[in-house]
């Protein structure tokens, strides 16, 4: 872990935006966890952070808004930075069907999201955090050690949508993430569906791991340096 920390924390070093930065955390993370014969262990590696509406580009906007008026600037989006997965359309962030954004107008709508609502409670964030985009969140939490997700088993868990198209069919058999707050109150989460079981003490080793993801995502936390385009 340590050699892993150290080495997600330079991922960084000569990209060119957040998104960048985003892409190549979720495959170095992907390809760190193989079996003997190279197989990966992850079906699918994620990285989200939350937005604000107006910090979204034109695209995401749309998405975001669906075929209704524009939100409030300031509405918080939970947002796909980057996909690495088995499948070849889980490799492109934009190819996404139902992730690439999703508005979170209240804490009705974190609710109405079993995964996201289970996965800010174990990261040891409350909801209204999540929904705070201009506050002192990022100070009230800044020092604070970093939780880890977990869930294991992953089959018929309440926690983890899609069991019918996703978790049965790719054989997902434990869910880990790992998150926490950027300088903008943004929350960021990594969030690894594995295909081995992985214990709770094992997935607790993991979570120091947040720490270099943060390192990586700093420099480009402002708005204007997120997307790549």
């Amino acid at each position: 872990m340590t050699h892993c920390l150290s080495a997600i924390r330079r991922l960084g070093q000569g990209a060119t935006s957040m998104e960048d930065a985003a892409g190549r955390v979720v495959a170095f993370l992907y390809d760190l966890f193989r079996d003997e014969q190279g197989t990966p262990q992850c079906v699918l590696v994620r990285l989200f952070k939350v937005c604000r509406y107006d910090h979204l580009p034109p695209g995401l906007q749309d998405r975001a808004r669906g075929h209704g008026p524009a939100p409030s600037d300031d509405m918080a989006c939970l947002t796909l930075m980057a996909t690495r997965g088995i499948d070849e359309a889980w490799n492109d962030r934009h190819r996404s069907r139902g992730h690439q954004v999703i508005p979170l107008p209240d804490e009705q709508a974190i609710k109405r999201l079993p995964m996201l609502a289970r996965l800010i409670q174990q990261l040891g964030f409350a909801r209204s955090d999540v929904l705070q985009t201009d506050g002192e969140i990022f100070i009230e939490h800044a020092q604070e050690d970093y939780n880890v997700f977990h869930v294991d088993p992953a089959r018929d868990s309440p926690h983890i949508p899609d069991q019918d198209d996703f978790v049965v069919p790719y054989g997902v058999r434990s869910v880990v993430g790992l998150g926490g707050i950027l300088p903008d109150n943004a929350l960021f989460a990594v969030i690894m569906f594995s295909r081995v079981s992985v214990p709770r003490n094992t997935a607790e080793l993991i979570a120091p791991l947040a720490m270099g993801v943060k390192m990586a995502l700093l420099p480009f936390w402002g708005a204007d340096r997120t997307f790549s385009g």
